[in-house]
């Protein structure tokens, strides 16, 4: 089911069939899908925070390289696992109200991202915070990869960017 959802050239129920030594018939597997899907109620997938901060950066109307700083700064949330407790949309909306605080935005949260995701400002606090102990603790340890990834051009160097104000 996956590979048919997310591959451009996904398997035939033949090649399915095969892969299972012929346990199961061409019918059993097409009746097995189905019953997934059905138990599924057809969701087969979900917002993920990246989708969520791509809209939130265009209805801001932030710069491309600030949306590298928010982006960073949702893949540093990712290393820690009391983040997800978070909603998609939480965490996607705690790193444009962090990096919009962080950058001088004139308001860190504006009434039109309000309006769009019904998230008050009080809600992004605790997990802008921690996106910001995160940060600070990875940038003290061994672990850089994401801060490696985000100094390059590719994304603007947003790692190194220039933060205006404590969270």
């Amino acid at each position: 089911i996956a590979s048919k959802y997310e591959e451009i050239h996904p398997p035939e129920i033949n090649d399915c069939v095969y892969i299972t030594d012929n346990t199961y018939s061409k019918d059993e597997v097409i009746r097995m899908e189905c019953s997934i899907v059905r138990k599924l109620d057809f969701c087969l997938s979900f917002a993920s925070p990246y989708l969520i901060l791509q809209r939130l950066i265009r209805i801001s109307g932030m710069e491309k390289q600030d949306f590298f700083v928010c982006q960073y700064f949702l893949e540093l949330s990712f290393l820690d696992y009391a983040q997800l407790v978070y909603k998609p949309s939480i965490l996607a909306s705690a790193a444009v109200y962090f990096v919009r605080k962080l950058r001088g935005y004139d308001v860190a949260w504006p009434e039109s991202l309000e309006l769009t995701t019904h998230i008050s400002s009080s809600e992004l606090i605790k997990p802008a915070s921690k996106m910001g102990r995160i940060m600070v603790a990875t940038r003290n340890s061994n672990f850089k990869a994401i801060e490696t990834k985000f100094k390059s051009l590719r994304f603007m160097a947003a790692s190194e960017i220039e933060l205006h104000e404590k969270i």
